[in-house]
């Protein structure tokens, strides 16, 4: 792919030079909103810590319903794009997890987590399976003419 030489005059040096400090004024508002968390209870309505609520509000994602199971339970949630959570709702409340990421909502490092993860959320290889139990009928035994359990 070749693209043809950006055209650099006074015009465009000032027009680049506006956008530069409008996006310097927008990450320094973000920093600080991130350092005040004015919003707090909004966030923990959300249940997002503060570096998704107010540093990664805009997420690229693909236009696709996507499944993903939780990273505690591992049951299946449907997302309608790409842009997925690391938690369900209910296990993110239950642990005070980030339901988008899985960091402590208050970003405070733990010692401990209270709640066991399978081996199979630990690999990435949870699949949803069906587990059917049935009885099978005893077996008749021909010498003795009784039935037994096997």
């Amino acid at each position: 792919m070749r693209l043809p030489a950006a055209r650099i005059d006074l015009s465009s040096v000032n027009r680049n030079t506006s956008r530069a400090l409008t996006q310097g004024a927008e990450i320094m508002a973000l920093a600080d909103a991130y350092e005040q968390d004015a919003d707090r209870y909004e966030r923990w309505k959300d249940q997002l810590c503060c570096a998704c609520f107010y540093l990664r509000r805009g997420r690229l994602a693909g236009q696709a319903f996507t499944d993903r199971p939780c990273g505690v339970c591992g049951v299946s949630m449907t997302f309608p794009t790409t842009a997925t959570d690391a938690l369900c709702p209910e296990c993110s409340k239950k642990l005070k997890l980030c339901k988008r990421c899985g960091a402590d909502i208050e970003l405070r490092k733990r010692r401990k987590l209270d709640v066991p993860k399978p081996a199979e959320v630990e690999t990435g290889t949870v699949e949803e399976t069906t587990v059917t139990m049935m009885l099978l009928p005893k077996k008749e035994d021909p010498c003795s003419g009784s039935s037994s359990d096997s």
